[in-house]
């Protein structure tokens, strides 16, 4: 992983950007590519695509619509996120202002002017904020919660609250427990709060166990790996879910299955299966801290 990755984003980045760019460092570690990696396939250099993942400075869309495809994530989403981030950033999404009084004289109404108008302008409009809905509940509840995080309630909530602990907004999450067997982490949005919580490396292969606390589901993963491999994410009831890597470009990058419900990571854990034979498993999840990784 690299640097920009692994430092802090700054801390007066708006939240629809920092929410875009966490997104795009998971992508990047789900791809298994390096910034030299990106270079080489993008019309953008390395030390472009470090300010883009460090947040120093807000991605073109092209930027991220190749980004999204290189990890093989529908760009639909990126595209969103990207247009909530850049309208924040140029300040369009500004409220307009309320002037504290009337003018003497205002102008004059004109009716024509304030009438719909139809059109494929109105229709782009339309098909966007439709889009865009789907998503804002995420962006909202995670600028709630990384602002907690960073700098706690506000002064009045606090002497308000009297010892009670604050209780941070979770992020919505397209599934939850049950209702995520089966589906993929990234598109349910599980993948934003991801954690490895039990991992196995033999020779340059790795396998995890990733599990969402919001989605209450586990999944495995595993990267430089061999054509023909299987990874699978096992419950304690033989209940499971596999993937295998089906070509020479998948074995550079993470190969991930589809989700388990799971309310422990004791519940589960993560199984490699080598095309040449064996079956190596990792132990079942452990309940102590994580180790935080980006990507699915």
């Amino acid at each position: 992983m690299s640097g920009s990755a692994r430092r802090p984003l700054p801390s007066d980045l708006d939240p629809q950007t920092a929410y875009l760019v966490g997104v795009l460092r998971e992508l990047k570690d789900r791809s298994g590519l390096s910034l030299t990696a990106l270079a080489a396939r993008t019309p953008y250099s390395r030390s472009s695509w470090d300010r883009y993942l460090g947040g120093a400075k807000l991605p073109p869309r092209d930027a991220v619509e190749m980004l999204g495809r290189l990890a093989g994530e529908p760009t639909e989403r990126l595209v969103a996120l990207w247009e909530q981030a850049e309208a924040r950033s140029s300040g369009r999404d500004a409220e307009p202002v309320t002037g504290a009084g009337t003018p003497a004289n205002p102008a004059p109404q004109d009716t024509a002017a304030q009438a719909p108008v139809s059109g494929p302008r109105d229709r782009s409009v339309a098909t966007r904020r439709i889009r865009l809905g789907m998503i804002v509940a995420a962006v909202v509840a995670a600028a709630v919660w990384a602002c907690v995080q960073l700098f706690g309630p506000p002064p009045d909530t606090a002497r308000s609250a009297g010892t009670e602990p604050f209780k941070p907004v979770p992020l919505t999450v397209g599934c939850r427990g049950a209702q995520c067997e089966g589906r993929e982490a990234g598109a349910m949005a599980c993948d934003v709060d991801a954690a490895s919580y039990a991992e196995l490396r033999i020779g340059p292969s790795q396998v995890e166990l990733r599990m969402s606390a919001n989605c209450a589901a586990a999944w495995a993963r595993i990267t430089h790996s061999s054509v023909g491999d299987r990874v699978k994410v096992q419950d304690r009831a033989d209940r499971a879910e596999t993937a295998t890597v089906i070509d020479e470009a998948s074995t550079d990058r993470f190969v991930v299955t589809h989700m388990l419900p799971a309310r422990s990571p004791t519940e589960v854990r993560a199984c490699w299966e080598p095309s040449a034979g064996g079956h190596h498993c990792t132990p079942w999840g452990r309940t102590p801290r994580p180790t935080v990784r980006n990507g699915g």
